[in-house]
């Protein structure tokens, strides 16, 4: 019988800043977060979730990643790019992660696996290519856009 996923506890977490990389310890008491950086001030959004599963496609100089998620709020998935792509980003089922993201447009900047203790930070803008399907998809409610910039 497989393990049933629940959504990741509230508490303590260390979490990275995007912008300038700091590490600061922060309460984490719901999905949706809003972080404010001690050391440059800058702001940003926190989502905290469980991993249900994932999958992700290496290109030339690129890593496509899409991620299913649990939060207390219900299902979600995730689509994100990264330009790195020196190693995969380890996500299993039952890992906590923590995504950080842009305000408006909602973009991924940095994924923290909690459980882990890898940090992957975002830099590359998604391709025109995928610009059409991400917008569409997008639309959807529970989903998130995944990437630095358009």
């Amino acid at each position: 019988m497989a393990k049933r996923l629940k959504p990741p506890y509230f508490g303590k977490y260390c979490v990275v800043c995007p912008f300038c990389n700091s590490q600061e310890t922060r309460w984490i008491f719901k999905d949706d977060l809003e972080f404010s950086c001690c050391t440059c001030g800058k702001k940003c959004k926190i989502l905290i979730a469980t991993v249900k599963k994932k999958h992700s496609l290496k290109h030339d100089l690129t890593r496509d990643y899409d991620v299913e998620i649990i939060t207390h709020s219900g299902a979600r998935e995730l689509h994100f790019q990264d330009d790195n792509n020196h190693k995969n980003l380890v996500l299993r089922p039952g890992d906590t992660v923590i995504f950080q993201y842009s305000v408006e447009p909602r973009l991924v900047m940095a994924v923290y696996n909690s459980t882990r203790g890898q940090h992957l930070h975002l830099h590359k803008a998604v391709p025109s290519a995928m610009r059409e399907k991400i917008q569409q998809a997008a639309s959807r409610k529970n989903f998130l856009v995944c990437s630095d910039v358009f």
